[in-house]
């Protein structure tokens, strides 16, 4: 008797138990088996999956691995098509859309993506790649995808210059304000501290544009003349208000615009030697 093993597509070796009963001249409870074990002539198909490296801060590049399994045979490669995109906007110019990664008879390969150092404040956003199909492989049936974790470090706050002032009896003296990283919508600042106080501000709010929020606006503080010998002090807050002062920092609510202060030292009677003050600390919100 002749057995034919047939083709088929998958590469697992297969088993079959062939049992025989005999029956009549006397062998009505004689049988036998054969067990037949095929070997599969087909080859495992290539896998390829890619893992990420670990979170990076804005203007590192993020870092990825695919791994062929099995590795290609000693002295062939395949080319692995993937496609990498930007949640956010991080990645540098040219750093996503498609790119083809060729891996060795080691069964691996390292590759980055580029992202950029800006001066905007914005969510924490990641950088994907994501393993196409292509000739000689098939991508990873679970690990067909990674992504890395892309860090801002953009924290907004109000710049002032300098900190404190020393003014005397009827005379002025200006400071500067202006943000440190672009904002994503118009931001007011308002100036707070002078009530109760012999101080006048020739402005009381300042608003800066996305197109101009570096620019410093010019503040300028008078202080008034009074009858009374003893030197005077005050603080001046300078607080942010914008549609949401928090939405972009999500999920880092230690992000948020930071207020800042500038410190007025007693205001010296005429005839008196001015002295500076000290800088309060800037509170975060």
């Amino acid at each position: 008797m002749t057995v034919a093993a047939g083709e088929d597509d998958d590469t697992a070796n297969d088993t079959a138990t062939l049992s025989h009963t005999a029956a009549g001249g006397g062998y009505d409870s004689g049988t036998g088996n054969v067990t037949v074990t095929v070997t599969d002539n087909d080859t495992a198909a290539t896998e390829v999956g890619v893992t990420g490296g670990g979170a990076i801060t804005e203007g590192a590049a993020a870092s990825f691995t695919l791994t062929a399994t099995p590795a290609p045979a000693t002295g062939d490669s395949i080319d692995v098509a993937v496609t990498i995109s930007d949640s956010g906007s991080f990645a540098s110019t040219g750093q996503t859309g498609s790119r083809t990664i060729t891996i060795n008879d080691n069964g691996t390969a390292g590759f980055t993506v580029g992202t950029e150092d800006d001066n905007i404040q914005e969510e924490d956003g990641s950088i994907t790649v994501v393993v196409q199909g292509g000739t000689g492989y098939d991508p990873h049936s679970t690990n067909a995808s990674a992504s890395v974790t892309v860090e801002d470090n953009d924290d907004p706050a109000v710049m002032v210059s300098p900190d404190s002032l020393t003014i005397t009896e009827g005379s002025s003296a200006s400071y500067t304000v202006a943000l440190n990283v672009e904002p994503t919508d118009a931001v007011t600042v308002t100036i707070t501290g002078q009530a109760g106080t012999d101080l006048t501000l020739d402005k009381t709010s300042l608003t800066f544009t996305t197109g101009a929020w570096n620019t410093a606006q010019t503040v300028t503080v008078t202080a008034g003349e009074d009858d009374d010998t003893a030197n005077d002090t005050a603080t001046l807050a300078h607080t942010v208000t914008m549609a949401d002062t928090c939405a972009l920092a999500a999920p880092s609510p230690n992000r948020c615009w930071m207020p800042s202060r500038i410190a007025l030292p007693p205001v010296p009677q005429r005839g008196m030697s001015p002295w500076r003050g000290k800088r309060l600390p800037a509170p975060r919100r």
